[in-house]
């Protein structure tokens, strides 16, 4: 199965290029899968068949025909096209997977609000056991109109920056982004003005410009809205304005955060003592007079280009088995906002388990006890030899309980990693040794199943320890896990300053972001567990 979900549901042809949904739809997205269990009609009971279709960077889930199906999954590919057009970043790496049932009379199921009406464009996104990311979405409008869909796609996209990226530039692409769209004609357009930010601009300026830790999220939430107009302002200007710049400084932050603002967008002076330098070197008065004169000129950056290629209509789809069907819905609702009823989850699991008993997905939901969960995930590793999924659930839930949790559910992957690493260095037995090596080799582009094989050679002191979690980093940078395994590597590799520099480093960024205190609060002893290892008692 694949690494994300999205809850969507279907309204119209795509042929137009525009991929429109219905808020109710979403919703039918989850009674025709619980049709069996719910009454609804599933394929066994004479409902309609179940298909997935894949693309390049999505599996869609529906009950559409094979026709409308594969022209909805072509028009989420155009709005990938669409980003790409205005600012090309690196791709996703994973499907991600879209339910999309064809009308919307059971997205109420998963979405209705406590008056029964629907939460239409409400982002709401979890994460599944597996660190799959799960997002419900009420679906009416084009896939660049969906608040849930498109602010988890930009989500998607700007991770490869994180956690370099500093807070004004994450704040202002997701908002210049969030502006992109394709037009009847096939035109991509993206940026314009924005009326309540232009006439606080007006009154309030444009301030200094952003350096490091100098423009930072405000906490005062009248000083939000400012800083946000003055955000959007700055990287609508430099992305379409001054776009090839701006792609070299996106490119500069995947290497090391000191880039140096003003050597991008500056210009370096004959005299290096003349004013106006700074953030790098570079002088950024010509800047300030072309920020100050645009925004004085009421000109705004803008972006229109012709679609260069349209994404090619997918293959044919294929036909989802009633266990596949009915696991993936107990699995969506495990994960929804309104999980309101528990059983729906293991009902689904159930009637799953009746077609297949050992299929992945529905031993992670299911209400099992510890030994039988345990017995059927080791029958599935046999059964399914080349699924990743079983290996890796029956490492996590045994690590789950050696750790004295009691709870019967597998609990998320990524938490029981963490405290794994809080809790000290533990070397695993030959059986669970074998399990993540399993898992490894078959999911080596995986984080929780990277990031729980580089805990297991860093506590082994095993060579390629440091490059394991160094990998780790790279497939998901902004994930707290993933920074302390990056600084135990570099601390391996014997580059135990950089080590904590790093951990500085991702102190500044949790704070500066409101990652929370528990976050910040591991960084710290992070950092102060590594001078304690390396520095002498008057410089700790």
């Amino acid at each position: 199965m694949n690494n994300r979900f999205l809850c969507a549901s279907y309204s119209g042809s795509l042929i137009d290029m525009r991929a429109h949904f219905v808020p109710s739809a979403a919703l039918a997205c989850l009674a025709a899968t619980f049709a069996c269990v719910h009454g609804m009609p599933c394929p066994e009971k004479g409902g309609p068949v179940w298909r997935e279709v894949t693309s390049a960077n999505f599996a869609v889930t529906t009950d559409l025909t094979d026709e409308d199906a594969r022209a909805f999954t072509q028009g989420l590919e155009v709005y990938v096209a669409a980003l790409d057009a205005v600012l090309p970043m690196p791709p996703l790496g994973e499907r991600i997977q879209v339910f999309a049932p064809r009308n919307g009379q059971e997205l109420a199921f998963y979405v209705a609000d406590d008056k029964g009406g629907f939460r239409v464009q409400r982002a709401i996104a979890s994460r599944t056991v597996l660190d799959e990311p799960l997002v419900s979405a009420s679906v009416l409008l084009p896939a660049w109109d969906q608040h849930a869909l498109r602010d988890f796609l930009l989500r998607e996209r700007l991770r490869h920056w994180q956690p370099w990226m500093f807070a004004w530039l994450d704040d202002g692409l997701m908002q210049l982004l969030s502006t992109v769209r394709v037009d009847d004609r096939g035109h991509v357009l993206a940026g314009g003005p924005v009326p309540q930010w232009v006439q606080l601009l007006d009154r309030q300026g444009l301030g200094a410009h952003p350096s490091w830790p100098e423009f930072e999220r405000p906490k005062e939430a009248r000083e939000q809205e400012l800083y946000r107009a003055r955000a959007w302002f700055l990287v609508q200007h430099l992305a379409l304005r001054r776009a090839a710049q701006f792609r070299a400084f996106l490119e500069g932050l995947q290497e090391n955060r000191e880039h140096g603002y003003g050597d991008v967008f500056g210009e370096k002076p004959a005299d290096p003592e003349v004013h106006g330098v700074s953030i790098g070197g570079g002088s950024l008065e010509p800047l300030d007079r072309e920020l100050a004169s645009t925004l004085k000129a009421g000109i705004y950056a803008s972006f229109e280009t012709q679609l260069r290629a349209r994404p090619p209509l997918p293959g044919p789809s294929t036909p989802l088995s009633e266990a596949e069907l009915h696991a993936r819905w107990g699995l969506a609702y495990r994960h929804s906002p309104d999980a309101w009823r528990w059983s729906v989850v293991t009902e689904e699991a159930d009637e799953a388990l009746k077609h297949e008993p050992t299929h992945p997905i529905a031993l992670e939901t299911a209400d099992l006890s510890p030994e039988r969960r345990v017995d059927l995930l080791e029958q599935a590793t046999r059964e399914h030899p080349t699924d990743w999924r079983p290996w890796i659930l029956l490492w996590s839930f045994t690590e789950q309980l050696a750790q004295g949790q009691t709870k019967s559910q597998i609990l998320p992957v990524l938490d029981t990693l963490a405290r794994r690493l809080r809790s000290g260095p533990r070397v695993d037995g030959p059986l669970q040794a074998e399990r993540l090596e399993k898992a490894l080799a078959l999911a080596p582009d995986r984080f929780p199943v990277v990031a729980a094989a580089a805990i297991a050679k860093l506590e082994r002191k095993d060579d390629g320890a440091a490059t394991l979690a160094l990998a780790a980093f790279r497939l998901r940078p902004s994930a707290p896990i993933a920074t302390v395994l990056f600084a135990r590597g570099l601390e391996a590799a014997g580059r135990w300053s950089e080590s904590g520099a790093q951990l500085s480093d991702a102190q500044r960024i949790a704070e500066q972001r409101g990652l929370g205190r528990d976050v910040v609060r591991w960084f710290q002893e992070e950092d102060k567990a590594l001078s304690g290892r390396h520095l002498p008692p008057e410089r700790r």
